[in-house]
């Protein structure tokens, strides 16, 4: 969205307005009213914040007792009806297994990459919903910088203010660069095991290290040729 401002000239300028949007997974505790309980996580979220989009992720289960896609429905009505935001959509996740790491990230860093994506949107995953290995991968997907997301959590209103806390990464938790320092340490070890080689394509020489390989001109031709 563009708003227009006049500057201290009287100048017509345009103005970008940061479009924020809100992810979360639906779990058990979401479907509120739909079984005589308070508003659950993703509800309460809307007491302390305000967004202009909401994305909701929902998984087909086997527990006869829980009904994740009506579950979503449910929260999505409440949403609109209570004007807390006008565009909610619902996205379904398949998931074989709700406990696996290895299976929910990638799927999880996949749904995310295909959302629409431009520097005057800011995403915010609510991670209270969901199994624990879920909120560990938003978390995983946050704190790697593989996806640019912020990270709130919400509790009952029972427990008292503040009811969303901003899910605050590289103080309690560790930053995760273990793989890029391991990675940064393996090209430092190439880098000092292969000797340099040197050509010189006017004169036909290759030398590899303190080695002068003696290439006639027809092997030096492909040498160069597969070097290239």
């Amino acid at each position: 969205m563009i708003l227009k401002y006049t500057n201290s000239f009287g100048q017509m300028k345009n103005k970008t307005q940061l479009t924020k949007v809100l992810l979360s997974f639906v779990g058990a505790n979401d479907a509120g009213k739909l079984v005589g309980k308070p508003d659950g996580a993703i509800l309460t979220v809307f007491k302390e914040r305000k967004f202009d989009e909401v994305r909701l992720l929902w998984n087909t289960s086997n527990n006869k007792a829980s009904d994740f896609l009506n579950n979503a429905e449910h929260v999505q009505q409440e949403i609109v009806k209570r004007r807390y935001c006008k565009v909610v959509k619902l996205h379904q996740f398949n998931c074989d297994d709700v406990t696996d790491h290895n299976e929910i990230y990638p799927k999880l860093l996949d749904l995310c990459r295909s959302l629409p994506t431009s520097k005057d949107r800011k995403y915010t995953a609510a991670i209270s919903s969901g199994t624990p290995a879920m909120q560990a991968c938003w978390i995983l997907l946050a704190e790697s910088g593989d996806y640019p997301l912020e990270l709130i959590r919400s509790r009952e209103p029972k427990y008292g203010k503040p009811y969303v806390s901003v899910v605050k990464l590289g103080t309690a938790l560790p930053k995760i660069i273990r793989l890029q320092e391991e990675k940064e340490e393996l090209l430092r070890e190439k880098d000092a095991l292969l000797p340099k080689l040197s050509m010189v394509l006017s004169n036909g020489i290759v030398q590899i290290g303190n080695t002068l390989i003696p290439f006639s001109p027809i092997e030096f031709s492909y040498y160069c040729y597969f070097a290239e």
